[in-house]
């Protein structure tokens, strides 16, 4: 149980699977402060898929609220591959590039001899010159070997996003699940645990004081004011899953990860404080 000389506590997805994987591990990092690992080209590739989907999503929320600014209602509209509504796939190819092999580049080339970083930006930005957060902080400068791998994997960065754009592209033409934008992007989240074990009724509601649980969600659906009552959908990218058995991979993920289940969590909390805030307003009126 948290006492009070024990500082509040953080815990997120990311986290918990340290502690299930090595509890010692999580005690390092977490409780002693010790530095983290530095990022591997696969994370760095990661981060560079994530922000391309992003600025899709980005770009057809952006569509969706110059068509109801417009009068009429983005949700009945329908999309063609001709009309501009859409991003087309070489713009989205040519942002991942430019994340690639220019901001992400120094990562992948020797270090001066006298052991200073190689010139160029001090983090991956995400294109509009200001550092990219992703959860929790910048990507720093790192040396990897071989440089070579900077071709291969940038490579298939622009081969990705480029199969991405075209699948949700032709899903949205033909009115499926990508026709409506999501209603947020990298959405960051929080829930006081204590507050919320003890209003469900938790036996062992004190052992939560002080901690809360964080979270940053790729994309949600249903989230927005207009939206009707009585679902949300949410969506992570797994940049990790390729390959023979990808597919089943991805669909085991979505049902046995906690991740998920604590991200639909922390979405149900945000639409009840939502909801007491405008009852809040209501009643003040």
């Amino acid at each position: 149980m948290l006492n009070a000389e024990r500082a509040p506590l953080r815990l997120s997805f990311s986290s918990m699977s340290d502690y299930d994987m090595c509890p010692h591990r999580y005690y390092l990092k977490e409780v002693e402060g010790f530095p983290r690992a530095r990022a591997s080209p696969i994370m760095i590739y990661g981060t560079v898929m994530h922000a391309g989907v992003q600025e899709y999503w980005e770009r057809r929320m952006q569509t969706q609220k110059s068509l109801n600014s417009g009068g009429g209602s983005g949700d009945d509209h329908e999309f063609n591959h001709d009309n501009g509504d859409l991003p087309q796939p070489s713009d989205l190819v040519n942002y991942v590039r430019g994340l690639w092999f220019e901001d992400a580049s120094p990562l992948f080339h020797e270090q001066e001899s006298s052991g200073a970083a190689a010139s160029g930006p001090e983090s991956v930005r995400k294109g509009d010159g200001g550092d990219t957060d992703w959860a929790g902080g910048t990507v720093h400068l790192a040396t990897f070997s071989p440089p070579s791998a900077h071709a291969v994997l940038g490579k298939q960065a622009e081969d990705g996003i480029r199969a991405f754009v075209e699948w949700a592209n032709a899903d949205a033409v033909a009115g499926g699940v990508t026709a409506s934008p999501p209603s947020a992007v990298e959405l960051k989240l929080d829930m006081d645990l204590g507050r919320w074990a003890s209003r469900t009724g938790y036996a062992r509601a004190r052992e939560l004081e002080g901690v809360t649980l964080v979270g940053v969600v790729d994309a949600a659906w249903g989230l927005a004011e207009d939206d009707a009552e009585g679902g949300f959908a949410i969506a992570e990218y797994k940049s990790n899953a390729f390959g023979a058995g990808g597919r089943q991979k991805i669909k085991q993920m979505a049902r046995s990860s906690l991740q998920p289940r604590l991200y639909a969590m922390l979405i149900r909390e945000e639409l009840r404080r939502r909801r007491q805030r405008e009852e809040e307003e209501e009643e003040e009126e």
